[in-house]
């Protein structure tokens, strides 16, 4: 969580504002929070990148922003994603030379899976789905399918330089829209 504190300027800038209208306070403070989230959402996805071997387009597709009532907050996926969606020996179902095997990078480093096949399997609801498998015992019948950490297992905690960024824009679209308003 990133706490933001106003200095006495931009305080008292608010508190004029505030007796003109209390509806553009709430705009120019969600505006600076608007902007300060966007720069969370991007550092949050390019830790992942940087740490995982995900493809980008789940990355950005499970994480989320939202400002409601002036208060910023980044969501994450916590279901667990499909083992395809990082870098595999065999991207589409196909027979492989080399056994098939997936990396994912992890705090511990390079895990790198190789009992894995491709599969259609019917599941509960009478469906096939097709998706990367592993045997749990000799029983041809008795398999699962391989996952993985969720998006939002993958999240890291903001770096503290990378805090500091997050306020000074946060600042400076503030005082910019306070100065729009009130000059």
């Amino acid at each position: 969580m990133i706490a933001i504190e106003l200095n006495d300027e931009q305080f008292k800038k608010m508190e004029k504002l505030s007796k003109i209208s209390i509806a553009l306070c709430n705009e120019v403070l969600k505006s600076a929070l608007k902007k300060a989230i966007s720069k969370v959402k991007k550092i949050e996805i390019k830790e992942i990148q940087d740490h995982y071997t995900m493809d980008p387009f789940f990355i950005q597709k499970d994480i989320k922003s939202s400002v409601k009532n002036l208060e910023g907050t980044i969501m994450a996926s916590t279901k667990k994603n499909n083992i395809y969606n990082f870098n595999l020996s065999v991207k589409k179902p196909r027979k492989s030379r080399e056994r098939l095997k997936a990396i994912i990078s992890k705090a511990g480093g390079l895990h790198v899976m190789r009992t894995m096949f491709w599969a259609f399997y019917k599941s509960t609801g009478q469906r096939f789905s097709l998706g990367l498998y592993k045997r749990n015992s000799s029983d041809n019948k008795n398999i699962t399918p391989f996952k993985t950490v969720s998006t939002y297992g993958m999240a890291k905690e903001i770096p503290e330089n990378e805090i500091e960024k997050i306020k000074d824009i946060f600042y400076k679209e503030l005082d910019k829209r306070l100065g729009e308003l009130l000059y």
